[in-house]
C-alpha cells in the first residue's frame, strides 16, 4: 500500500516538473527577440535622386506698352494660359486720347523749332559770305596801297639820292651859289635828308606788311566753318522720337486700347495692375509655348556629386498619374536663395509638357557591383563608426542558442536601400540581422524568424 502511495507521489511530482519546464521554456521564449537575418549578396548600388520642380518656358516674349497710359482692367494673371489674340490688359482710351494731342502738339513745336533754326542758319551763312567778299576786298586794297606808298616812299629816296649826286657832280658852283655855307654842312643836309628818307621807305614797308597780313587773316577767319547749331539735329532727334511714339499711339487708338496675346502660352509675369500706370518695363511677360520647356527641380547639396549633365531623367506628372521619359539633365547651378540647394534643367522631349506644369523628376545613377551588400537596416552606427549584429549558434545548459555578436564593419558606399562592405569583416554565410522586435545587443539570445 505504502508502495502504491510512493509511486503516486513521484507521478505526480515528474508531473510536476514537466509542466514546470514547459512554463520555463515559454517564458524564456516570450523574452528572447525575434529576428531576421541575411547573408550578404551581390549588388549594384543604385543613387536615385529625386526632386520636385515645375517647367518653365525655353522662349519668353516681352510685352511692351506705351508708358503713362492708364490701365482701366487686367484681364489676366501669372501663370495663367492665353491664347493667340486673347485680351490681356484695356488701356483707358481718355488717357491715350490726351497723350495722343500732348505728342502733336510738341510735334508742331518742334517743326517749327526746326524751321527757325534752319532760317537762322542761311542768314548766318549769308553774312559769312559777305564777310569774305568784303575781306578780299579789303586785301585787294591794302595790298594796292601798300605798293602806291612804296613806290611814293622810293620816289624820295631816289630824288635825296640824286641831290646828293648833283652836289658832288657841281660842288664848286654850288659853292660860288650859296655864299657864306660851308660845303660840309650842305653835304651832311643831303645825307640827313637821304636818312629820313629811307627811314620814311622803311616804315612804308612795314606798314604795308603789316596792313596786308591783317587783311589776308580777316580773309582767313571769314573762310572759318559756321559753328554748327546743335540744336537743329537734337530738335531733329526729337522730333523723329515724337513720331515714332505718335505712330504707336495711334496704333494703339484704332485697337481701342486693347493689349492682346501675341502667341498661345503662358503668362510669366505681370508689371501692372488695374487702375495703375504704365512705364518703360514690360507690361506683360509671356512663355511661349511653341518654344518648348525646360523642368527646374531642386536637389540637396549631398545629392550633387550623383548628377551630371546628361544624365537621363524620368517625371513624374499629374501627381504620379502619368510619366514622361526620354528627359535629360542640360545644367545645374547654385540656388541663389539657398546655397544648401541646386538648380537641375531637365531638358523635356517636344510636346510632352506643358509650361507651368509641376512634377517629381527622379534621376539614377548606377555605381558598380559589390558581392559584400548588406540591407542599410542591418547597418548600424556608434561614434562615427559602424558595425552589425550576428547570429551565431552556441551550446548552453538549454542547448543550442543563437547569441548576437558585434562586427565593426567599413562602408564603401551606400543608398537608401543597401550598404557595400569592405571585404574580410564577415563571411559569405555569416547570418546578419537585419530586423529584430525587440531591443538587442552583443550577447544577446535570439531566435531567428523563418521564411524571413
Amino acid at each position: 500500500m505504502e508502495r502504491k502511495k510512493m509511486t503516486g507521489l513521484l507521478g505526480i511530482f515528474f508531473l510536476f516538473m514537466a509542466g514546470f519546464t514547459v512554463l520555463s521554456h515559454a517564458a524564456d521564449s516570450f523574452g528572447i527577440a525575434r529576428v531576421s537575418v541575411k547573408t550578404m549578396e551581390n549588388q549594384v548600388i543604385t543613387h536615385q535622386v529625386k526632386g520636385t520642380g515645375k517647367t518653365e518656358g525655353l522662349k519668353e516674349e516681352a510685352i511692351f506698352v506705351e508708358e503713362e497710359q492708364k490701365v482701366e482692367k487686367v484681364w489676366v494673371r501669372e501663370g495663367q494660359k492665353v491664347t493667340k489674340g486673347e485680351l490681356l490688359i484695356q488701356l483707358d482710351l481718355n488717357t491715350l486720347e490726351e497723350t495722343i494731342s500732348r505728342q502733336e502738339r510738341e510735334k508742331k513745336k518742334l517743326q517749327a523749332a526746326i524751321e527757325a533754326a534752319a532760317e537762322n542758319a542761311e542768314t548766318e551763312k549769308k553774312k559769312q559770305e559777305l564777310a569774305y567778299e568784303r575781306a578780299q576786298e579789303d586785301y585787294q586794297q591794302a595790298v594796292e596801297n601798300g605798293e602806291i606808298d612804296l613806290a611814293n616812299a622810293q620816289q624820295e629816296v631816289d630824288l635825296a639820292y640824286e641831290k646828293l649826286n648833283n652836289f658832288y657832280a657841281e660842288e664848286e658852283a654850288a659853292l660860288e651859289e650859296q655864299e657864306g655855307q660851308d660845303p660840309q654842312t650842305q653835304e651832311d643836309a643831303l645825307l640827313e635828308e637821304i636818312r629820313t628818307k629811307e627811314e620814311a621807305y622803311n616804315q612804308a614797308v612795314e606798314k604795308r606788311n603789316q596792313e596786308v597780313q591783317e587783311a589776308q587773316r580777316a580773309m582767313e577767319d571769314a573762310q572759318l566753318p559756321i559753328t554748327r547749331d546743335s540744336t537743329i539735329e537734337t530738335s531733329r532727334q526729337d522730333l523723329q522720337q515724337v513720331e515714332e511714339k505718335l505712330e504707336k499711339l495711334q496704333v494703339l487708338k484704332q485697337k481701342k486700347g486693347k493689349i492682346t496675346s501675341p502667341a498661345e502660352g503662358v503668362i510669366c509675369g505681370l508689371n501692372v495692375k488695374t487702375g495703375g500706370v504704365t512705364a518703360l518695363e514690360a507690361a506683360v511677360s509671356l512663355a511661349v509655348s511653341e518654344g518648348g520647356v525646360q523642368f527646374i527641380m531642386q536637389i540637396k547639396e549631398e545629392d550633387r556629386k550623383y548628377v551630371e549633365p546628361g544624365q537621363e531623367a524620368v517625371i513624374e506628372a499629374d501627381n504620379g498619374e502619368r510619366e514622361v521619359a526620354g528627359c535629360k539633365v542640360k545644367q545645374i547651378r547654385e540656388n541663389k536663395e539657398d546655397p544648401a540647394l541646386f538648380d537641375v534643367y531637365l531638358e523635356v522631349p517636344a510636346k510632352e509638357m506643358e509650361i507651368s506644369e509641376t512634377g517629381e523628376a527622379v534621376i539614377q545613377k548606377e555605381s558598380q557591383a559589390y558581392q559584400t551588400c548588406i540591407p542599410l537596416s542591418a547597418l548600424n552606427e556608434e561614434q562615427g563608426r559602424y558595425f552589425v549584429y550576428v547570429a551565431e549558434e552556441e551550446e548552453s545548459v538549454m542547448g543550442k542558442e543563437m547569441v548576437v555578436r558585434k562586427v565593426n564593419v567599413t562602408v564603401i558606399e551606400k543608398n537608401e536601400s543597401y550598404a557595400a562592405l569592405t571585404e574580410g569583416a564577415l563571411t559569405s554565410d555569416q547570418k546578419i540581422i537585419v530586423n529584430s522586435n525587440k531591443e538587442i545587443q552583443e550577447g544577446s539570445r535570439v531566435r531567428i524568424q523563418e521564411n524571413e
